[in-house]
């Protein structure tokens, strides 16, 4: 480019700023919803064993947060994961693991059954439709590391450690402290992105 020819906007781009840290970039019509985050284990957000979840309740709810100007839902919880519920008609343990991450999803494409499964999902969508609601589920990176499902075993993410053992990668991000709940996939094969899918 020859001094004094510069256009306007090969000007603009030497007065900018090199942005540093993190770029979140929201697809187009985004900018106008109003997100709500429902946590579906836990809907009301009341805790005590009478306020488990389901998709039912999630549903029964879609009237209050239409009323209250929502036009989207983030449903946190969405996927088979390691949650222990009791079957109460059946007095049955559901999982061997006590306590619970959302994010320890043992199938990303498996909706969670202990919360109603597929069918109690697609009615929550159908009445989100309804509503104009839009639901937003995760597109989650890890997977739970006590119960993954067989299909993600030869994709796990290992490491060398300082002695020299190879060793498991678990999540860096969580709740709280944790981080051992949830594992990583090797993302340098295609087949882990193509199970992300």
């Amino acid at each position: 480019m020859s001094s004094g020819t510069e256009s306007s906007q090969d000007q603009q781009l030497f007065k900018t700023k090199v942005i540093q840290g993190r770029y979140i970039v929201h697809p187009r019509g985004t900018r106008n919803l109003e997100i709500h985050e429902v946590y579906a284990h836990n809907p009301a957000g009341v805790p005590g064993e009478f306020n488990k979840g389901s998709f039912s309740k999630i549903k029964d709810l879609m009237g209050d947060y239409h009323k209250g100007g929502l036009n989207a839902l983030y449903l946190l919880g969405v996927f088979e994961n390691d949650k222990v519920f009791e079957d109460e008609v059946k007095k049955k343990k559901m999982s061997k693991k006590k306590g619970f991450n959302p994010l320890a999803v043992t199938s990303r494409n498996t909706v969670n059954s202990l919360l109603g499964g597929a069918g109690e999902f697609k009615k929550v969508v159908k009445t989100a439709k309804e509503k104009k609601i839009r639901v937003v589920v995760d597109a989650l990176s890890r997977i739970s590391s006590s119960h993954p499902n067989r299909k993600y075993r030869k994709l796990l993410l290992n490491h060398i450690d300082d002695e020299g053992k190879m060793c498991t990668s678990y999540g860096g991000e969580g709740r709280s402290d944790q981080y051992e709940d949830t594992i990583y996939l090797n993302y340098r094969k295609k087949t882990a992105w193509d199970l992300t899918i």
